[in-house]
């Protein structure tokens, strides 16, 4: 039994630095690049759907007001009556004169992915021959876009996805969330790309050639799936369609975050990689080293509690090691300091009950709507009536 105990946890923390590692090497920042005179950049179309106000969502929105890049513009779809919500982007609109910015007024359908539905209402306005798509959390540096169009113009890429940094901690709830993106998600994330050769896409940053976008007729091609942003990967992928990450950071700004909201949030995502990567998700449970020890404890006594309180202990360190590479700005903050081993405690006893979650149900939580998905991720049914 210690044979196997032992082997279960250095399985687990060997994978966990390497994550640690990898996300180390292709750490944020800017790169200082620039193109060469004479280069002809593509216009870009930058698609903001919009369905609630988020955590600093004016700051997060301006970002893309600021950016250097010779042509671009800012199309915003709104699928919410939400009034602030609109006065806010208007506001941010405005304040920007010299940048072409609009807003789009969207419906939500039945039976259809919500944001897809959105991105399908505003891309007949776009001009640009890039879509880029990133969500309203989402903020970027001013050199963000060169260095993706770099990326497409140098590697022919027709989807470029940028990892992500969750940033912003103020509540336990927020700590819980960004420390779970920048160490799960974006750490799974490298690794599938860089170790299994797994082009797993989170389509928080997505920048799109348009003219191979319509050759699946749009985004509307997607509108079926919930995970539309892993459907376009694959997709795109099987159809012999490049799709690259080339470490251009952006940051998800979470900063007032409930633990109920996480909670919801990656249940969704849960049930997504369930219905959509089943045998990647088997293997995920051994990334929690702190759940697995924990439940040995009743078969092996003393021994079990001293391995579970080694492997929390490791892993609280490892995630501090993370918080300080990944996260600087967070890491500044000493109300963080001192609630992060709480936050890793409860995220990781979180995550093994959410881990269980797609074995007792389909429905997710998403956008004021309960969605039920099939084994494909197909969306089945939509219920906009009823409250979470």
């Amino acid at each position: 039994m210690v044979l196997i105990e032992t082997a279960i946890l250095l399985l687990s923390f060997s994978i966990l630095a390497a994550y640690l590692l990898l996300e180390f090497i292709h750490r944020p920042g800017s790169q200082g690049f620039d193109f060469k005179d004479g280069t002809v950049l593509p216009r870009v179309s930058i698609l903001k759907p919009v369905s609630n106000m988020d955590d600093g969502m004016e700051a997060n929105l301006e970002t893309f007001f600021t950016i250097d890049y010779p042509a671009y513009e800012v199309i915003f779809g709104l699928d919410t009556d939400d009034a602030a919500c609109r006065e806010l982007i208007e506001k941010v609109i405005k304040k920007y004169p010299a940048v072409n910015a609009r807003l789009i007024l969207c419906r939500k359908e039945k039976k259809l992915n919500p944001k897809i539905t959105t991105l399908s209402n505003i891309e007949p306005h776009a001009s640009g021959d890039i879509f880029w798509m990133t969500d309203s959390n989402v903020r970027v540096e001013s050199d963000t876009l060169k260095l993706l169009v770099r990326e497409y113009l140098e590697n022919g890429s027709k989807i470029v996805f940028s990892p992500i940094i969750g940033s912003g901690s103020e509540t336990l709830g927020s700590i819980i969330e960004n420390s779970y993106l920048n160490y799960f998600v974006s750490g799974s994330i490298i690794a599938g790309w860089k170790i299994a050769g797994e082009q797993i896409i989170v389509g928080k940053s997505m920048l799109i050639e348009k003219e191979t976008l319509l050759k699946f007729g749009g985004f509307t091609h997607f509108k079926e799936y919930l995970a539309e942003d892993f459907i376009m990967g694959r997709v795109y992928t099987e159809n012999k369609f490049h799709v690259s990450m080339n470490y251009t950071w952006v940051t998800n700004y979470i900063s007032r975050a409930s633990i109920s909201k996480f909670w919801h949030r990656v249940v969704r995502w849960a049930k997504i990689r369930y219905n959509t990567e089943r045998l990647f998700y088997f293997i995920e449970i051994i990334l929690n080293p702190i759940a697995i020890a924990f439940l040995f404890i009743p078969f092996t006594g003393a021994r079990g509690l001293v391995l579970f309180l080694s492997a929390a202990g490791a892993k609280i360190v490892l995630e501090y090691l993370n918080l300080f590479v990944v996260n600087g700005r967070d890491a500044r903050k000493l109300r963080v300091l001192a609630l992060y081993p709480v936050s890793v405690l409860l995220k990781d006893f979180l995550l093994f009950f959410i881990y269980l979650s797609p074995f007792f149900s389909k429905e997710v939580f998403w956008r004021g709507m309960h969605i039920k998905i099939d084994n494909m991720g197909k969306i089945v049914s939509i219920n906009s009536q009823a409250k979470a």
